[in-house]
Protein backbone atom coordinates (compact mmCIF):
# COMPACT_ATOMS: atom_id res chain seq x y z
CA UNK A 1 0.00 0.00 0.00
CA UNK A 2 3.05 2.22 0.71
CA UNK A 3 4.30 1.99 -2.51
CA UNK A 4 0.84 2.46 -4.27
CA UNK A 5 0.26 5.64 -2.68
CA UNK A 6 3.59 7.10 -3.47
CA UNK A 7 3.79 6.66 -6.42
CA UNK A 8 -0.38 7.81 -7.06
CA UNK A 9 -1.57 4.75 -8.04
CA UNK A 10 -4.77 5.60 -5.22
CA UNK A 11 -7.51 7.43 -6.10
CA UNK A 12 -7.58 10.78 -4.38
CA UNK A 13 -10.36 9.64 -2.15
CA UNK A 14 -8.60 7.00 -0.75
CA UNK A 15 -5.53 9.05 0.02
CA UNK A 16 -7.23 11.38 2.14
CA UNK A 17 -8.73 8.68 4.04
CA UNK A 18 -7.48 8.86 7.88
CA UNK A 19 -8.29 5.02 8.47
CA UNK A 20 -5.65 4.25 5.50
CA UNK A 21 -3.35 6.64 6.88
CA UNK A 22 -3.40 5.40 10.51
CA UNK A 23 -2.95 1.87 8.87
CA UNK A 24 -0.28 2.57 7.20
CA UNK A 25 1.32 4.11 10.59
CA UNK A 26 0.60 2.13 12.82
CA UNK A 27 0.99 -1.24 11.07
CA UNK A 28 4.63 -0.05 10.58
CA UNK A 29 4.83 0.33 14.42
CA UNK A 30 3.40 -3.21 15.02
CA UNK A 31 5.47 -4.78 12.89
CA UNK A 32 8.79 -3.20 12.26
CA UNK A 33 11.27 -3.17 15.40
CA UNK A 34 9.23 -2.51 18.27
CA UNK A 35 11.88 -1.84 20.65
CA UNK A 36 12.97 1.03 18.51
CA UNK A 37 10.30 2.35 16.81
CA UNK A 38 7.29 1.68 18.87
CA UNK A 39 9.59 2.48 21.89
CA UNK A 40 10.83 5.99 20.92
CA UNK A 41 6.59 6.85 19.60
CA UNK A 42 5.68 5.94 23.20
CA UNK A 43 8.43 7.87 25.01
CA UNK A 44 7.55 10.95 22.66
CA UNK A 45 4.19 10.93 24.46
CA UNK A 46 5.84 11.42 27.75
CA UNK A 47 4.49 7.85 29.09
CA UNK A 48 7.07 5.38 30.57
CA UNK A 49 7.53 1.99 29.42
CA UNK A 50 10.22 -0.51 28.80
CA UNK A 51 11.72 -2.29 25.16
CA UNK A 52 9.81 -5.09 26.69
CA UNK A 53 6.97 -3.90 26.82
CA UNK A 54 7.11 -2.55 23.53
CA UNK A 55 8.23 -5.44 22.58
CA UNK A 56 5.17 -7.75 24.02
CA UNK A 57 2.65 -4.89 23.04
CA UNK A 58 -0.95 -5.79 22.03
CA UNK A 59 -2.76 -3.68 19.03
CA UNK A 60 -6.60 -3.50 18.30
CA UNK A 61 -7.44 -1.74 15.20
CA UNK A 62 -10.70 -0.48 15.48
CA UNK A 63 -12.18 -2.10 18.44
CA UNK A 64 -15.92 -1.48 18.69
CA UNK A 65 -17.49 -0.55 22.72
CA UNK A 66 -21.20 -1.01 23.58
CA UNK A 67 -22.28 2.20 22.74
CA UNK A 68 -21.09 1.39 19.15
CA UNK A 69 -18.09 4.02 19.59
CA UNK A 70 -15.15 2.46 17.38
CA UNK A 71 -11.92 4.27 17.78
CA UNK A 72 -9.24 3.74 15.66
CA UNK A 73 -6.71 2.03 18.07
CA UNK A 74 -6.34 0.62 21.25
CA UNK A 75 -2.77 -0.19 22.62
CA UNK A 76 -2.13 -2.29 25.39
CA UNK A 77 1.66 -1.69 27.00
CA UNK A 78 2.87 -2.08 29.98
CA UNK A 79 0.83 -0.88 32.60
CA UNK A 80 -1.29 1.63 29.95
CA UNK A 81 -4.48 1.14 27.81
CA UNK A 82 -4.10 3.19 25.19
CA UNK A 83 -6.80 4.90 23.26
CA UNK A 84 -5.48 6.44 19.75
CA UNK A 85 -8.74 8.58 17.84
CA UNK A 86 -6.19 9.94 14.31
CA UNK A 87 -7.70 12.43 12.21
CA UNK A 88 -6.18 13.94 9.01
CA UNK A 89 -8.68 16.39 7.22
CA UNK A 90 -11.79 15.70 9.00
CA UNK A 91 -12.40 16.85 13.09
CA UNK A 92 -13.33 14.77 15.76
CA UNK A 93 -17.49 14.09 16.06
CA UNK A 94 -19.01 17.05 17.80
CA UNK A 95 -22.29 15.08 18.65
CA UNK A 96 -25.87 16.41 19.40
CA UNK A 97 -29.11 16.01 20.82
CA UNK A 98 -28.81 12.10 20.90
CA UNK A 99 -25.20 11.19 20.59
CA UNK A 100 -22.08 12.59 22.84
CA UNK A 101 -19.17 14.24 21.27
CA UNK A 102 -16.65 11.71 19.79
CA UNK A 103 -13.44 12.41 22.68
CA UNK A 104 -16.34 12.04 25.51
CA UNK A 105 -17.51 8.13 24.07
CA UNK A 106 -14.10 7.51 23.57
CA UNK A 107 -12.93 8.32 27.43
CA UNK A 108 -15.83 6.69 28.84
CA UNK A 109 -15.54 3.63 27.14
CA UNK A 110 -11.88 3.66 27.16
CA UNK A 111 -11.65 4.21 31.08
CA UNK A 112 -14.15 1.55 31.43
CA UNK A 113 -12.17 -1.13 29.11
CA UNK A 114 -9.13 0.17 31.14
CA UNK A 115 -10.35 -0.25 34.14
CA UNK A 116 -11.79 -3.76 33.44
CA UNK A 117 -7.74 -4.91 32.93
CA UNK A 118 -6.55 -3.18 35.32
CA UNK A 119 -4.72 -0.79 33.80
CA UNK A 120 -3.96 2.84 33.07
CA UNK A 121 -6.72 4.77 30.17
CA UNK A 122 -4.64 6.83 27.92
CA UNK A 123 -6.04 9.29 25.49
CA UNK A 124 -3.80 9.97 22.44
CA UNK A 125 -5.54 12.12 19.64
CA UNK A 126 -3.00 12.60 16.71
CA UNK A 127 -3.92 15.31 14.16
CA UNK A 128 -2.25 16.84 10.62
CA UNK A 129 -2.34 20.34 12.99
CA UNK A 130 1.25 21.75 13.30
CA UNK A 131 0.70 23.31 16.90
CA UNK A 132 -1.44 22.21 19.66
CA UNK A 133 -4.85 24.03 19.40
CA UNK A 134 -6.96 24.16 22.77
CA UNK A 135 -10.18 24.47 21.33
CA UNK A 136 -10.38 21.16 20.13
CA UNK A 137 -10.58 19.92 23.56
CA UNK A 138 -12.62 22.25 25.07
CA UNK A 139 -15.24 19.49 25.43
CA UNK A 140 -13.42 17.46 27.65
CA UNK A 141 -13.95 18.22 31.51
CA UNK A 142 -10.84 19.53 33.23
CA UNK A 143 -11.08 16.15 35.24
CA UNK A 144 -10.07 14.37 31.79
CA UNK A 145 -7.78 16.39 30.48
CA UNK A 146 -4.77 15.04 32.33
CA UNK A 147 -5.68 11.63 30.19
CA UNK A 148 -5.87 12.90 26.75
CA UNK A 149 -2.09 13.38 25.01
CA UNK A 150 -1.79 15.26 21.33
CA UNK A 151 0.56 14.61 18.93
CA UNK A 152 0.74 15.68 15.10
CA UNK A 153 1.60 13.24 12.37
CA UNK A 154 4.69 15.48 11.66
CA UNK A 155 5.72 14.93 14.69
CA UNK A 156 5.70 11.08 14.02
CA UNK A 157 7.38 11.99 10.95
CA UNK A 158 10.45 13.44 12.84
CA UNK A 159 10.53 10.67 14.64
CA UNK A 160 11.54 8.69 11.81
CA UNK A 161 14.10 10.95 10.33
CA UNK A 162 15.86 10.82 13.49
CA UNK A 163 15.51 7.60 14.41
CA UNK A 164 16.96 7.02 10.71
CA UNK A 165 19.70 9.32 10.71
CA UNK A 166 20.61 8.03 14.12
CA UNK A 167 20.59 4.20 14.12
CA UNK A 168 22.70 2.75 12.58
CA UNK A 169 22.13 -1.21 13.35
CA UNK A 170 18.76 -1.19 11.95
CA UNK A 171 18.49 -4.30 9.52
CA UNK A 172 18.36 -3.29 5.90
CA UNK A 173 15.00 -4.44 5.53
CA UNK A 174 13.82 -2.38 8.45
CA UNK A 175 15.22 0.69 7.08
CA UNK A 176 13.61 0.23 4.15
CA UNK A 177 10.29 -0.47 5.54
CA UNK A 178 10.82 2.74 7.24
CA UNK A 179 12.19 5.17 5.01
CA UNK A 180 8.96 4.15 2.74
CA UNK A 181 6.64 5.30 5.48
CA UNK A 182 8.88 8.58 5.68
CA UNK A 183 8.46 9.18 2.10
CA UNK A 184 4.55 8.47 2.14
CA UNK A 185 4.07 11.13 5.22
CA UNK A 186 6.60 13.81 2.79
CA UNK A 187 4.29 13.08 0.20
CA UNK A 188 1.25 13.89 2.19
CA UNK A 189 3.15 17.22 3.28
CA UNK A 190 3.27 15.90 6.88
CA UNK A 191 6.70 17.35 7.62
CA UNK A 192 6.93 20.66 9.49
CA UNK A 193 10.22 22.50 9.73
CA UNK A 194 11.47 21.16 13.33
CA UNK A 195 14.03 23.61 14.66
CA UNK A 196 16.87 22.73 16.79
CA UNK A 197 15.02 19.63 17.62
CA UNK A 198 15.74 17.87 14.05
CA UNK A 199 19.53 17.64 15.83
CA UNK A 200 18.73 16.62 19.38
CA UNK A 201 19.96 13.04 18.81
CA UNK A 202 23.45 14.00 17.90
CA UNK A 203 25.15 14.40 20.31
CA UNK A 204 28.16 15.98 19.25
CA UNK A 205 26.10 19.04 18.03
CA UNK A 206 24.96 19.02 22.11
CA UNK A 207 28.67 18.85 23.07
CA UNK A 208 29.34 21.86 20.44
CA UNK A 209 30.94 25.15 21.25
CA UNK A 210 28.60 28.25 21.27
CA UNK A 211 29.51 29.04 17.82
CA UNK A 212 29.16 26.55 15.02
CA UNK A 213 30.37 28.23 12.09
CA UNK A 214 32.78 30.40 10.53
CA UNK A 215 34.53 33.03 12.71
CA UNK A 216 35.44 35.94 10.31
CA UNK A 217 38.07 37.61 12.76
CA UNK A 218 40.14 34.86 13.04
CA UNK A 219 40.91 34.13 9.31
CA UNK A 220 43.55 35.06 7.40
CA UNK A 221 41.83 36.04 3.80
CA UNK A 222 38.62 37.15 4.62
CA UNK A 223 36.36 39.39 2.72
CA UNK A 224 35.01 42.40 2.84
CA UNK A 225 32.08 43.05 5.32
CA UNK A 226 32.56 42.06 9.10
CA UNK A 227 29.46 43.03 10.06
CA UNK A 228 28.26 46.00 12.81
CA UNK A 229 28.79 43.61 16.05
CA UNK A 230 32.49 44.03 16.67
CA UNK A 231 33.57 46.50 13.91
CA UNK A 232 31.43 49.79 14.94
CA UNK A 233 30.03 51.01 17.86
CA UNK A 234 27.09 53.33 18.07
CA UNK A 235 27.67 55.62 20.90
CA UNK A 236 24.86 57.30 22.91
CA UNK A 237 21.43 57.90 20.74
CA UNK A 238 21.50 57.74 17.22
CA UNK A 239 20.23 60.75 15.24
CA UNK A 240 17.88 60.89 12.37
CA UNK A 241 19.60 58.55 9.38
CA UNK A 242 19.75 60.69 6.49
CA UNK A 243 18.01 59.63 3.33
CA UNK A 244 20.36 58.12 1.39
CA UNK A 245 22.87 55.98 3.53
CA UNK A 246 24.06 53.60 1.53
CA UNK A 247 25.01 52.96 -2.48
CA UNK A 248 22.85 55.74 -4.50
CA UNK A 249 21.89 54.29 -7.90
CA UNK A 250 21.79 57.76 -9.12
CA UNK A 251 25.85 58.01 -8.74
CA UNK A 252 28.66 56.08 -10.37
CA UNK A 253 31.46 56.62 -7.58
CA UNK A 254 31.54 55.02 -4.28
CA UNK A 255 30.86 57.53 -1.40
CA UNK A 256 32.66 55.49 1.28
CA UNK A 257 31.53 56.03 4.70
CA UNK A 258 30.93 60.35 4.88
CA UNK A 259 27.07 59.42 5.44
CA UNK A 260 27.73 57.61 8.53
CA UNK A 261 30.41 59.18 10.01
CA UNK A 262 27.92 61.67 12.25
CA UNK A 263 26.46 58.85 13.84
CA UNK A 264 29.23 55.90 14.30
CA UNK A 265 32.56 55.87 16.11
CA UNK A 266 34.61 53.77 14.32
CA UNK A 267 36.97 51.55 16.43
CA UNK A 268 39.16 50.54 14.08
CA UNK A 269 41.31 52.05 11.05
CA UNK A 270 39.50 49.60 8.37
CA UNK A 271 35.85 47.92 8.47
CA UNK A 272 35.75 47.26 4.58
CA UNK A 273 38.31 45.54 2.46
CA UNK A 274 41.00 47.83 1.39
CA UNK A 275 39.79 48.53 -2.85
CA UNK A 276 40.44 51.51 -4.69
CA UNK A 277 37.49 53.14 -5.58
CA UNK A 278 36.50 53.30 -8.96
Amino acid sequence: MYLAEIHGKLSQRNENREDILTSNVFSFFKYAHREIFLYRFILSLGLKITQDDARHAEFIFWPRFDDNTEPDLVIIIGEYYILIEAKYLSGFGLGNDQIEHQLLREINGGRFEAKNLGLEFILVTITADSFYRQDLFDIVPEDFQGLCHWTSWQEVTLLLDKILESNHLLSNETRLFAEDLFKLLRAKNLRHYAGTRAFDHIGLLNESPESLFFEATTAIYRGDFLGFGSDMFIGGEMNDIPKQIFFNTEKRFYVGMDHLLPLLTLQKSSIFYGGKNE
